[in-house]
């Protein structure tokens, strides 16, 4: 999970830090990171959701074995299938339903704000 999914997560995290937002930069600032660049305009609200999950339910795992390994014993299942879940979601989440999803819910409120008005 380190590798596949959270590694290039904290390495975009980084250049969105510094300021790279659009052109993510080498170490050496004289060159585009051209994989990178491909990663960060793939991404969008729904990806990132899920990627905070999963980064979410990483650290309670390892919160739970630092902190009480009773309780990591004890939790360890149920964080597990979430974690799992996470990484699920992430591969077959489809972005445009959840944006017709969030539109529709938009129009409905604003429909309900509508009827509620005087």
């Amino acid at each position: 999970m380190l590798e596949n999914e959270l590694r290039i997560v904290i390495e975009i995290r980084n250049k969105l830090a510094h300021g790279q937002w659009i052109y993510p930069l080498n170490s050496e600032g004289n060159k585009v990171e051209a994989e990178k660049f491909k990663l960060i305009s793939k991404e969008n609200l729904l990806s990132l959701q899920l990627k905070f999950s999963l980064i979410g339910h990483l650290a309670d795992v390892i919160n739970d074995l630092v902190v009480s390994p009773k309780a990591f014993l004890r939790d360890f299942e149920d964080h597990f299938k979430k974690l799992f879940q996470a990484q699920a979601n992430l591969q077959r989440k489809d972005y445009a339903k959840y944006e017709a999803t969030l539109v529709q819910s938009r129009r409905s409120a604003r429909a309900k704000a509508k009827r509620n008005s005087p």
